[in-house]
């Protein structure tokens, strides 16, 4: 989003206070644009529960979903978004509001931002996952600034003790944080063999075989790290030989992109095989990490949430120096966690090769409870019950 959109839009909030709100109006935003994570599970809730209810999303090119009949979609940052934003009754983010950020203290800037949100609408934020690398006021570009952060939530949940010290920490404890867990993740305890069938057959991925799902995440100063240089160094005859010598079996290798990495991903034209598929064919990464067998990822919050499965992950990160000293930094040593770790492709066909399942089952539990997490599977049920308060109230 330019800075005219940016502008333009911060002037629309304030000239649209003057509309009414639609009490049976709801707003949700998934990364501007998707529709998936933790809004789409609430969402789905909604609807269910209030099927009288008008339901706004932004929608946008990077969508792959198929969006229900009942979405009225927006494309995001645009006037109608605005618009409907601005008349609806609850917004559901998984940012930490739908603005949201950090401005000099003092300045004009910082109170025109604080004071946008319509008075009578209540804001619910998700975030999307927890984090190993830096987000926010610990990123690089915040120090020694003297700046004061700014949200339109109300509310923001939270899956575990860690994550709440951070929140508080990260937004100057301006958001009232909810422990309830992560209403994406609610998925992950659901064990349905005919779930899992279903949902391969929406992404298009093999049911007769077993699944690695490779999902790292992006590099802002090298977009070819996201994954491409990677998967080109892989000898997947060594990988699929490891995985099937571990873990039997036949194997696909399933490559899901950041967002920031798949046009990059479309140029290169990569093909698929019955063994080799791209994994962005749905919005929902909790979709992906629900029907895969084992998890290959880096730096990604998605080991965090696949370490609720139980099922084997491992982290391949060759370039750590850089990213934890140059790029973002870290909030943990990779040492503490309970993943194996490689850092050049032997490596890692040797971890599988030496995987133990039940030390690393234990490990799990150690490092979850390290966490102080609280993830039950019912974090759904439990912001409907904040947001049933607000609609009947």
């Amino acid at each position: 989003m330019n800075k005219f959109i940016a502008y333009r839009n911060i002037l629309l909030n304030y000239a649209f206070k003057l509309l009414p709100i639609r009490k049976k109006q709801i707003y949700c935003c998934s990364f501007h644009g998707q529709y998936g994570d933790s809004p789409r599970r609430i969402s789905e809730e909604l609807k269910k529960q209030y099927p009288d209810v008008r339901i706004i999303w932004e929608i946008g090119m990077k969508s792959n979903e198929i969006i229900p009949d009942y979405i009225v979609k927006v494309k995001p940052f645009s006037t109608k978004s605005v618009l409907y934003r601005s008349m609806s009754k609850i917004t559901i983010d998984n940012y930490l509001g739908w603005s949201y950020g950090y401005e000099n203290v003092n300045s004009f800037k910082l109170k025109l931002l604080e004071k946008q949100k319509k008075k009578g609408q209540f804001g619910i934020a998700t975030w999307h996952g927890t984090p190993l690398k830096h987000i926010s006021i610990d990123e690089k570009q915040y120090i020694g600034k003297n700046v004061m952060f700014y949200s339109t939530a109300d509310l923001l949940m939270c899956n575990s003790f860690f994550m709440k010290k951070l929140y508080d920490r990260i937004n100057f404890r301006k958001i009232p944080i909810l422990m309830s867990g992560t209403p994406r993740n609610d998925i992950l305890f659901i064990n349905k063999k005919d779930r899992n069938i279903q949902l391969r057959k929406k992404l298009e991925l093999p049911v007769n075989k077993k699944i690695i799902l490779y999902a790292p995440t992006f590099r802002a100063d090298n977009l070819k790290m996201g994954g491409l240089s990677q998967i080109e160094s892989f000898d997947f005859e060594k990988l699929f030989s490891a995985l099937e010598e571990k873990f039997n079996g036949e194997w696909c290798f399933v490559f899901r992109a950041h967002d920031s990495v798949v046009e990059l991903i479309n140029k290169r034209g990569i093909k698929e095989t019955e063994t080799f598929k791209l994994g962005n064919k749905g919005d929902d990464m909790a979709e992906y990490l629900y029907v895969s067998d084992v998890l290959l990822t880096d730096y990604s919050s998605s080991f965090f949430d696949y370490s609720l499965c139980k099922r084997p992950c491992f982290l391949y990160c060759p370039d750590l120096e850089h990213y934890k000293n140059v790029e973002r930094g870290l909030y943990f040593s990779m040492d503490d966690l309970p993943f194996p770790l490689a850092m050049n492709p032997d490596a890692l066909y040797q971890c599988i090769k030496d995987f133990d399942m039940n030390k690393y089952q234990y490990n799990i539990d150690s490092f979850l409870e390290s966490l102080g997490n609280i993830e039950d599977g019912n974090a759904t049920v439990k912001i409907m019950k904040v947001i049933k308060k607000i609609m009947e109230d």
